[in-house]
């Protein structure tokens, strides 16, 4: 094949260094590549790889037809066979080139968003799965995921260069060195900069940043580091500009911080990665959040751009104090570039995606751009139709303004919809699944949390709640509403239950009108009172998260129907994901499959290392027990190992049901060896779990326990801390001696005693959280949403009449 290759532009930057370093892969399998564009910054660079350069015009606007018809003539006298646009105006530029010709146009967007101007019928290929699932539920039918690689025959240790030279040129402090590379576009990367360069600073005496790169954004990037390095008293920013080769630069960081494909080639140098964002967007890469930027991206999306400073400040000041924590990340991050951005396996992708281009031959049109009158030249109609239909074209192209990111857009794909949550449990409850799983989706889309119905009466015992019956909708986070629900009085007695649901759905369907009239939402229900029946949305999606069938003396509620509901449900739900295999099981005898999802593990349990310890009473290491304190309990195992003499921390609040349990549980929290400090906000718990040495899952043998999937052994592990566990299940699936599994009471004890002999080594901890990293939310999330993806793009392949109905929003007044 001959393929012309065509970057937005030759500046130093992401997109134009993985189009050069991708030409050359494909050449070298083979193929005949050529270089277009205007001169740039890289240009070096495509002469240091042996490839051909053709220089374009330079209009005053882009896209052009002064650059589409020489480019066509490039590609008639050079029997161009493809054209390989990368971002928007180089793709309809390519696109207005090969109409008419025997080449085939296909585009590369590694912007977070897909314009959406660019033809439908134009072979795609983008950055993140993420994007890719919307584009194709969005309606193209040839759009292609190949995650942005990275040349590690170029990039890495042993091809740093001299960064100690580097240092000497731009005249770099010595000290601990935050170092960026990139385009100082005003777009995605200045809100984030600024706030760098207003906190770096402040973080240690010898904090460094370092900024290499050039773009319009320049005078403002200068302007705030002048201010900051006023205020600090010395040189704590440092603006180096465009430099021809950037990787001393990576290599001089201790800290590395950016997005896209700069970020993923500062993750081959070693260095510890904080990925930058939108709307206050900072996030550590670690074992635990690694499942987004699979998903979505190196990139994110946060809560607002007030909230920059603090998740600048959260995710960056435990590297900068914890150098055993830099090694460790930074080993991470070079081990993940290595195993997943191989630029021969981009390559060959590639080349199956121009092949596959080449196979249809098909002329694709671009309507009125691909009209004759453009191409005869009509300055006239051509500035008309930049003012009228395309409001982003600009006399400088550049790679990150050309729409709003996936990440947060409103639209109809399921990655973008909104979602309503209906919980089993009330939002300001105990932080478990329900609330892990909406905080993992949260990050990238608006969600709906819907508490369980209460009786109306509660407002007679509970004056504050009176607001929320004329106001039941209320903003909990940036991203997540609640809907307080209402229902009568013994709203779960038999023959008023269905006046519960009743009442119930009619409040849902109406918060989530109001949330987005336009596009219906996609339900997800793990409550045990809701019908999804009743429910206006699409796809009904059932989380099954404990055994509801066999729950009712914990539930308080009769189990006969329990077991009914969860059959009414199981049929109604067009997808079901189940914790645990026992689940699966249950729901296969009713004649339904399932998706099995167990719970996972949070990042911000994770990062523990960077946590201060709570201070315990209690002398020598502790055992750990977190979580609700309930019948679910073996309360009697938990007190014959506190009779031993160990020292037991237990944290989260008491829910038990019967006298036998309260009992037990009064005898155990008033020994002199146990400390009892209730319930705990979340966001505490790690203090909590990093004094522990031990964790203890200590569950009873019961049909409902076999089918769970317990949160605290994997925050236990996220911990860095090894877990003690009765025989379940879900402790014997993990598949790690880091869990340990008792097959009864004695050796339970023995287990425990065991495992406090030991000291806890860096290495044991290590391996722990190793472990939660391949169970994390994000990682969930992203399952859940690949399969309501599916599932959404098949149900809208039904008969108009059923979508129509399915799409149907309820308005109540």
């Amino acid at each position: 094949m001959r393929i012309l290759v065509y970057p937005h532009d030759l500046e130093i930057g992401g997109s134009q260094l993985n189009a050069i370093e991708l030409a050359t892969a494909v050449r070298d399998l083979g193929h005949e590549v050529v270089v277009y564009g205007q001169r740039g910054a890289l240009n070096p660079r495509i002469e240091e790889l042996g490839l051909e350069f053709i220089e374009s015009p330079r209009p005053s606007l882009r896209p052009t037809p002064q650059i589409a018809a020489h480019l066509r003539t490039v590609v008639t006298q050079r029997e161009i066979d493809i054209v390989h646009g990368y971002e928007w105006p180089p793709i309809l530029e390519a696109q207005m080139a090969v109409t008419g010709t025997s080449a085939v146009a296909v585009g590369t967007v590694m912007s977070m968003s897909v314009a959406p101007f660019i033809p439908r019928g134009l072979r795609l290929v983008v950055g993140t799965r993420q994007i890719a699932a919307y584009e194709r539920w969005a309606g193209r039918s040839a759009v292609h995921s190949i995650e942005p690689p990275v040349d590690l025959g170029h990039n890495g240790i042993g091809h740093e260069g001299d960064p100690a030279e580097f240092r000497r040129q731009f005249d770099i402090p010595a000290g601990l060195h935050l170092v960026v590379v990139g385009r100082l576009a005003e777009d995605l990367k200045l809100e984030g900069l600024l706030t760098a360069i207003e906190r770096t600073p402040l973080l240690a005496p010898d904090a460094v940043l370092v900024i290499v790169g050039d773009g319009p954004a320049r005078d403002r990037v200068e302007r705030a580091a002048e201010a900051a390095n006023e205020r600090a008293g010395r040189r704590a920013v440092v603006l180096t500009g465009e430099v021809d080769d950037p990787r001393p630069a990576y290599a001089l960081a201790d800290i590395s911080l950016g997005m896209g494909g700069s970020a993923l080639r500062a993750m081959s140098y070693g260095a510890p990665l904080v990925v930058q964002g939108e709307k206050g967007f900072w996030e550590t890469l670690t074992p635990s959040s690694v499942g987004q930027f699979l998903w979505g991206g190196w990139y994110g999306v946060g809560a607002g751009a007030h909230e920059g400073a603090a998740r600048f400040d959260a995710a960056v000041q435990p590297l900068v104090y914890d150098a055993a924590l830099r090694e460790q990340l930074g080993a991470f991050a070079m081990s993940t570039v290595k195993q997943r951005y191989s630029l021969s396996s981009a390559a060959t992708k590639l080349r199956d995606v121009y092949a596959a281009a080449l196979s249809e031959r098909a002329e694709l049109k671009l309507g009125t751009m691909a009209s004759a009158r453009v191409f005869a030249g009509a300055p006239l109609r051509w500035a008309r139709f930049l003012r009228d239909k395309i409001p982003y074209a600009q006399a400088e192209a550049r790679e990150d303004f050309n729409a709003r990111p996936v990440g947060y857009e409103a639209g109809t794909s399921p990655a973008n919809r909104p979602l309503v949550y209906l919980a089993g449990s009330r939002y300001d409850d105990v932080e478990g699944t329900d609330r892990r799983m909406v905080a993992a989706q949260a990050s990238a889309r608006e969600v709906l949390w819907v508490d369980p119905p209460r009786p109306i009466t509660d407002i007679l015992r509970d004056p504050t709640l009176r607001p929320r019956l004329r106001t039941p909708l209320v903003r909990e986070t940036a991203s997540v509403s609640r809907l307080y629900t209402w229902g009568p009085p013994f709203l779960t007695r038999r023959g008023v239950r269905r006046i519960t649901a009743e009442l119930h759905a009619r409040s849902v369907n109406r918060a989530a009108t109001q949330i987005n009239p336009l596009v219906p939402p996609i339900a997800v229900v793990a409550g045990w009172l809701t019908e999804t029946s009743r429910l206006r949305a699409f796809p009904r999606a059932l989380y099954l998260t404990d055994d509801l069938g066999s729950g009712g003396d914990l539930l308080g509620t009769d189990e006969t129907y329990l077991t009914a509901n969860m059959r009414r449900q199981v049929a109604a739900s067009d997808e079901i994901f189940a914790v645990s295999e026992e689940l699966r099981e249950r729901v296969a005898n009713w004649g339904r499959g399932s998706v099995l999802l167990p719970n996972g593990a949070a990042p911000e349990v994770a990062a523990l290392l960077m946590t201060r310890a709570y201070q315990s009473r209690l002398s020598g290491p502790l055992v750990g027990l977190v979580g609700t304190i309930n019948d679910r309990l073996d309360v009697q195992l938990v007190l014959d190992l506190a009779r031993t003499g160990v020292s037991l921390l237990i944290v989260g609040p008491r829910r038990e049901q019967t006298a036998e349990t309260r009992e037990a549980l009064d005898e155990l929290v008033a020994m002199p060896n146990v400390e009892y400090v209730g319930r705990v906000a979340y966001a505490e718990l790690p203090a909590y779990l990093a004094s522990i040495r031990v964790g203890i899952t200590p569950y009873l043998d019961t049909s409902f326990n076999r089918a769970s999937s317990p949160l605290k052994t994997l925050e236990y592990l996220a911990a860095g801390r090894p877990v003690v566990s009765t025989d379940l299940p879900a402790s014997r699936r993990l598949n790690t001696e880091l869990v340990a599994v008792a097959d009864d009471a004695e050796e339970f004890v023995r287990l425990v005693h065991d495992q406090l002999s030991r000291p806890l080594l860096p290495e044991v901890a290590e391996a722990c959280r190793a472990v939660a990293g391949a169970h994390s939310w994000h990682s969930r999330a992203a399952a859940m949403n690949a399969v309501l993806d599916g599932t959404s793009r098949s149900l809208i392949k039904q008969p108009k009449r059923i979508l129509h109905d399915a799409l149907t929003t309820e308005t109540i007044s």
